[in-house]
């Protein structure tokens, strides 16, 4: 088991925190062939895709039994008004970050701080890798679209429609929209506390 930092919107670190999102996609980079068939090698972690008589080994960063934690954005808040310090808070809910029963004091030299550069330190959420595969991402379900976070409550829309919508959002730009079907891996975990 290793422990890795993870990246997620806002949107998803709330919809994990409420227990909505159990399962995250992440693209396969470099591409197998579109019309490659995925079998898993004897070697842990490493697949393998078959397509025009040739195998393509891909081995997931991320494996089963590693603890994830999730990397967030830090803002410089005042946590009492007479107090000279500044703290470090959420920037998705404003909770302070406490760390050993006592709040962050803020270190950095700018008002927020990138999730990329959070200290593991202040991770508050904490995920346990039940299981990793590849898939094409729209080879997704409606269960799978609801476990990654997307509707809620009473929502009745359609969850892969929305969930389309959100990977265009996010992986358009990046040059693997949902038209295109990437080869990504489905990965799913549990929340732990710690």
């Amino acid at each position: 088991m290793k422990e890795k930092g993870i990246l997620f919107n806002s949107d998803m670190i709330q919809a994990i925190r409420e227990g909505r999102k159990r399962v995250t996609r992440r693209v396969i980079v470099p591409q197998p062939p579109g019309d490659a068939i995925a079998k898993r090698s004897p070697v842990p972690g490493v697949w393998a895709f078959y397509a025009g008589g040739k195998a393509y080994m891909h081995a997931a960063r991320i494996m089963m039994g590693d603890l994830l934690w999730v990397r967030e954005k830090l803002v410089r808040v005042h946590h009492e008004a007479d107090s000279p310090y500044w703290y470090a808070a959420y920037a998705s809910d404003g909770l302070l970050v406490w760390v050993d029963g006592e709040p962050l004091r803020w270190r950095w030299q700018r008002d927020w701080l990138s999730p990329i550069h959070m200290p593991k330190e202040a991770a508050r959420l904490w995920l346990v890798v039940e299981s990793v595969r590849p898939e094409r991402v729209r080879d997704i379900t409606e269960d799978d679209a609801f476990a990654e976070g997307v509707g809620g409550g009473d929502w009745l829309g359609d969850p892969v429609g929305e969930f389309a919508k959100l990977w265009d959002r996010i992986n358009a730009k990046r040059g693997y929209p949902w038209d295109a079907n990437p080869w990504v891996w489905r990965i799913q975990f549990e929340q732990r506390h710690r």
